[in-house]
């Protein structure tokens, strides 16, 4: 399976009733994008709006702080204060591991870490922290993807939103990349999204359940258009 890209789509400036800015826009490690896919569609939001919140700080300070208020806003809980769901979603974020694969002076480099190494809640306010190795490559990292958060709130499944982050960074641009994701075998696309149950390893199920609605969903919300190719 490939999925191609057309040319990006204007958007509005507002999304789920909430204004944002134009340059809400996170640079999110490929590593982190890979293994976020182990993630729910609310763990996977709060992971990215948990380091574009810090992101300008990653490398002076190891503590950073976000009002819980704010934090549901983002997430999209605007009437709620579901403190139950966000310490779960924050104890899935301080036990997932991410894989960094690379090449070094011709030897494999392996590295696994995890995504917070701690997390905290008082007085209304969320506290969390980055490994220091971590937050040198989430600032600075050589591969990496541009998500918009703004986007991210107009997704309502993890299977869209995990599809979308591992697409968005092959649209067409000056850096010679012609739209194209390249070849994915159908159990590396199903474990991209998320989709590893055994019901789907039914093709038709697959299909009809997994790739023609994510991909619909993707070109009706985003700011990309994405084709399959089998």
């Amino acid at each position: 399976m490939m999925l191609k890209m057309g040319k990006d789509k204007p958007l509005s400036q507002t999304a789920n009733g909430i204004v944002t800015h134009a340059n809400e826009t996170l640079k999110k490690h490929v590593g982190a994008i890979h293994t976020s896919g182990d993630l729910s569609f609310i763990e996977r939001k709060l992971s990215n709006i948990l380091l574009y919140h810090a992101y300008d700080e990653l490398l002076v300070k190891r503590t950073h702080s976000i009002p819980v208020s704010i934090l549901c806003a983002m997430l999209g809980w605007d009437a709620s204060k579901n403190y139950s769901l966000l310490k779960d979603a924050l104890k899935k974020l301080v036990s997932t591991p991410i894989e960094f694969n690379l090449r070094k002076d011709g030897d494999d480099d392996w590295q696994v870490m995890s995504i917070l190494s701690s997390a905290r809640i008082l007085g209304g306010v969320c506290t969390f922290r980055y490994d220091e190795e971590l937050a040198e490559k989430f600032y600075d990292p050589d591969i990496y993807s541009m998500i918009n958060l703004r986007i991210q709130r107009k997704f309502d499944g993890a299977y869209a939103l995990n599809l979308y982050e591992n697409c968005v960074r092959f649209r067409p641009n000056d850096k010679k990349k012609n739209g194209s994701t390249g070849p994915w075998s159908l159990p590396l696309f199903r474990t991209i999204v998320g989709a590893t149950s055994d019901y789907y390893d039914d093709f038709r199920r697959l299909n009809s359940k997994i790739i023609k609605p994510t991909v619909e969903q993707i070109n009706r919300v985003s700011d990309i258009l994405i084709t399959p190719e089998f």
